[in-house]
């Protein structure tokens, strides 16, 4: 599933993780170190992990016997050592309680639940809506006339031309 990036941050940026167990929150990837993800403590040693892990430890892994520090892979220079030191004291300074479970809430929502709805305020605010949608929306016409005046209005019809530019129709025509 390909996500946009730049969604993914606001999505991450808005949860916040209340660690138990650690076995819902990814290690290298989640906010649990205070709100920051990892690649915010210690970049350096957040591009020294392969991706395929940076996906799939948990934080109960992570944290089990030190494994996080086997995830680490290539040469760390000294900057890097400093950040692996602030990155070790970040963690130790976690309190988790192994015997409850992870706890995620959505703080833009009232109930704390994750909605859909709150999510596409979030994403929209401060941004302007177009005069002329509630014309078009509101009114009497059936669907796909509304949808093509709204697709006309934002300049985003396939002409003929456009068709033809992208492979779809071999020419253009007057037609179509």
């Amino acid at each position: 599933m390909v996500v946009d990036r730049e969604a993914r941050e606001v999505f991450d940026s808005m949860v916040h993780i209340s660690v138990g167990k650690g076995s819902k929150v990814l290690f290298w990837r989640d906010r649990w170190i205070h709100g920051f993800e990892i690649k915010d403590i210690a970049p350096l040693i957040h591009a020294q992990v392969d991706t395929r892990t940076i996906n799939h430890r948990t934080v109960e892994e992570g944290l089990l016997e030190g494994r996080w520090l086997l995830d680490i892979r290539g040469e760390i220079n000294f900057v890097g050592h400093m950040q692996l030191l602030h990155l070790n004291l970040a963690i130790s300074t976690i309190n988790r309680d192994p015997t409850s479970e992870d706890h995620f809430s959505w703080p833009a929502d009232p109930s704390g639940s994750y909605m859909a709805k709150s999510t596409y305020h979030r994403l929209c605010q401060g941004a302007e809506r177009a005069p002329y949608a509630t014309c078009i929306w509101k009114s009497w016409a059936i669907l796909k006339c509304k949808i093509f005046v709204w697709l006309a209005v934002q300049h985003r019809i396939w002409t003929s031309d456009r068709r033809a530019r992208h492979g779809l129709q071999t020419a253009s025509s007057p037609c179509f």
